[in-house]
């Protein structure tokens, strides 16, 4: 199946990630650090009306935030906004996936050993 509105990432090094931002969000230059492959924004609320042209331009970079945040080297520093630049990212799971069918007959199977063996 083809997805049409699907965005694209574009893999990128820290470099370049770190370049487009100067020049698109300067400002954030100074909250960003960089954690062995990642980039993390810290210390930065971007909530409200305010910052959404901000968060639209970090979005558009290829950063994702992190609800729980992701806590630096330093150990007190915690950032929610990251770029994983050349790191492959796995696929986003879904809430409640599908299970195959061949997982199901598996459980149904061992449920019916069980109830055959008295357990």
């Amino acid at each position: 199946m083809v997805q049409i509105n699907q965005r694209v990432r574009v893999p990128r090094s820290i470099d370049e990630v770190m370049t487009v931002l100067s020049t698109k969000a300067p400002h954030l230059l100074e909250k960003c650090f960089v954690d062995r492959d990642w980039i993390w924004i810290c210390n930065v609320d971007l909530r409200g009306e305010a910052n959404v042209p901000t968060r639209e331009v970090i979005k558009e970079l290829g950063f994702r935030f992190s609800p729980g945040g992701h806590v630096m080297q330093d150990g007190q520093t915690r950032g929610h906004w990251g770029h994983s630049c050349l790191k492959p990212m796995g696929p986003r799971r879904r809430k409640g996936g599908v299970k195959q069918e061949d997982e199901k007959e598996e459980t149904t199977d061992l449920a019916a050993a069980f109830r055959a063996l008295g357990m």
